[in-house]
């Protein structure tokens, strides 16, 4: 198998409801995180003009530097989160029905051509959770 490198991130959207109670639950801080109606700040906190259309929060879940899938392939990695999520599957379906989506955000690079193949059980569990998987794959180094 050719060598890639990912991070991944997960983010919670709902149209008008806070998400930073489902970060709270599942013990995660988000990287990023604003209300619904609330207005658009830059990373420096001027105003962009308009308010949030919608709620919204977003953590990276692997570490600053891409991981390379020697040390652990995107298939492990997923089946861990899915576990750890597992135990917060009512929260995950609670959410969604109030009309929320969560997903992880899977960013790929490597030198060459690679793939990766994830199997149909993982598939289903990912589901279940009423988690979406985003990919964006770029060629070379850094995702």
């Amino acid at each position: 198998m050719s060598p890639y490198r990912y991070r991944i991130s997960f983010s919670a959207h709902h149209p008008s409801a806070d998400v930073a109670p489902l970060f709270d639950q599942l013990g995660w801080e988000p990287d990023h995180l604003w209300l619904a109606g609330q207005p658009r700040l830059s990373t420096l906190g001027a105003p962009r003009g308009g308010v949030h259309a919608d709620s919204y929060g977003t953590v990276r879940l692997t570490e600053r530097e891409p991981r390379e899938w020697s040390q652990e392939s995107l298939e492990q990695c997923l089946e861990h989160l899915q576990r750890r999520l597992a135990a917060h599957r009512g929260a995950m379906q609670d959410f969604s029905a109030r009309g929320g989506r969560c997903g992880l955000s899977i960013g790929m690079s490597g030198q060459d051509a690679f793939g990766f193949e994830l199997s149909p059980q993982l598939h289903r569990a990912l589901a279940e959770l009423e988690l979406s998987l985003g990919f964006d794959i770029e060629p070379g180094n850094e995702p």
